[in-house]
């Protein structure tokens, strides 16, 4: 079952079947660990430009101080 089959059948209110109701269950688990790994992504992400911008702090200083 795609994404947009889902939504249309959620915003048209139509009946799913058990089977449909567990692939769109499953599709959502699958965007939930995605997301998951994205925001985890993210936030490493952010720790490193941080942890950058901390060391070329300190060679301005270094550099300004000779």
């Amino acid at each position: 079952m795609t994404p947009d089959k889902i939504l249309r059948n959620l915003e048209n209110g139509y009946f799913m079947t058990h089977v449909e109701q567990e692939e769109a269950a499953t599709l959502i688990r699958q965007l939930q660990a995605s997301n998951k790994a994205l925001q985890q992504g993210m936030v490493t992400y952010v720790e490193d430009l941080a942890a950058m911008r901390r060391e070329l702090t300190q060679l301005r200083k270094q550099l300004d101080e000779t």
